[in-house]
């Protein structure tokens, strides 16, 4: 009766440390656990602030570039703009103005005729490839086109200004385009809804030879290439 006493009251303290034990044991499983979910909302945490920033840094943006078309005039210039929107975005617009030179040379010796413009335009595009670092895209625009300065050149040399030689005019355009990171290439087609030229003065008033100007005065229609960098913020 003994023994089996002695035996009861060791399995008693053992079962009580047996017990001690399995509480530390649940309580650093207990610990880890919380760690291990307080560290990955930390990170899903982190994770969205960074998706967050990302997409509040690249959804404004002011760029600058160049354009040249050639077709039977010689168009160039500077442009800036502000907009919304990125290649990360399926849509993204523009409003800004350039600076457009449009100029007819026939050959050297010849009169000529140059416009100074300065077209104000609202620009849409659809992003319709993308990818992590960039997008193809197709794009419209809408441009009212003012004319500010007009010249007359002579065959001597000597150059005249007079405004009636130009007429403002609205620009509708298509342009199919790349953006990789900050910079962006286009291809583009414009229509003149009127003339840049004023026809009828320029050949009843100016005096210009006809046959050698007609085809490039009443051009209303251009393809040429763009060259833009965006400043994301």
């Amino acid at each position: 009766m003994r023994g089996q006493g002695h035996e009861c009251g060791g399995g008693v303290e053992l079962n009580f440390v047996h017990s001690k034990e399995m509480k530390k044991l649940r309580f650093v499983a207990e610990l880890l656990l919380l760690v291990w979910t307080m560290s990955a909302q930390t990170d899903d945490v982190a994770q969205a602030v960074r998706r967050q920033r990302i997409a509040h840094i690249d959804f404004y943006h002011v760029s600058v570039g160049a354009g040249f078309a050639l077709n039977h005039n010689f168009c160039v210039g500077p442009q800036l703009s502000a907009g919304i929107g990125s290649f990360r975005n399926l849509l993204n617009g523009d409003f800004g103005v350039r600076y457009q030179f449009l100029g007819v040379f026939p050959r050297k010796g010849v009169e000529s005729v140059s416009l100074q413009q300065l077209p104000v335009f609202l620009s849409l595009n659809l992003n319709v490839f993308r990818w992590k670092t960039g997008s193809l895209y197709l794009g419209g625009e809408l441009a009212f086109v003012p004319t500010v300065v007009a010249h007359h050149r002579l065959p001597a040399g000597q150059m005249a200004s007079d405004r009636q030689i130009g007429k403002n005019h609205f620009t509708p355009a298509a342009k199919l385009g790349v953006r990789v990171q900050q910079y962006d290439v286009s291809l583009f087609y414009e229509y003149d809804l009127k003339p840049s030229f004023n026809q009828k003065y320029i050949f009843e008033t100016a005096g210009f030879d006809y046959d050698l100007l007609h085809a490039a005065i009443f051009e209303r229609m251009r393809f040429g290439i763009r060259f833009l960098y965006h400043f994301d913020f």
